[in-house]
């Protein structure tokens, strides 16, 4: 999966693990922030999780992110960027090159509470008998608790 911006429209998304992908977009993180309700993300793995600052980029995109790519966000994730940080789009330097550390299993599934999302019945979607609505995106899943 290269492309996030479908994700973007999942109101109720809390989950979602697109571990070595092929995500490069330096916009991919503020699409990911239109998800109201994202607390757990993992990108390790994909070309953007090695931009300079990318935890903070990251962190600032999605303010109710807790954490990103198996790691609690902690209080320097969260500090302020420098100057120019946003338009560098510099490959990892000395801040980006330990962003990245932790070790969870991949896999390329999204876990999503009630209520939002795409349409049950789209193409790549079917649902099981507890209500899970499962959508195939390239390489990843998603899945999604459908309100009964």
């Amino acid at each position: 999966m290269s492309d996030v911006s479908p994700v973007a429209e999942l109101d109720a998304l809390q989950v979602l693990d697109l571990e070595s992908n092929a995500v490069s977009d330096p916009d991919a993180a503020d699409y990911l922030g239109m998800c109201p309700t994202l607390t757990t993300l993992s990108l390790e793995g994909n070309p953007v999780s090695h931009r300079m600052y990318y935890r903070r980029l990251v962190a600032r995109a999605i303010p109710l992110l807790e954490v990103l790519d198996d790691r609690t966000l902690d209080d320097a994730d969260r500090a302020e960027l420098p100057a120019g940080a946003e338009d560098a789009g510099a490959l990892a330097g000395a801040e980006g090159a330990g962003g990245n550390a932790g070790g969870g299993a991949g896999g390329g599934t999204a876990g999503v509470g009630a209520g939002g999302g795409a349409e049950e019945g789209s193409p790549g979607a079917s649902t099981n008998e507890d209500g899970i609505t499962l959508y195939k995106v390239g390489r990843c899943s998603l899945t999604q608790s459908n309100p009964r």
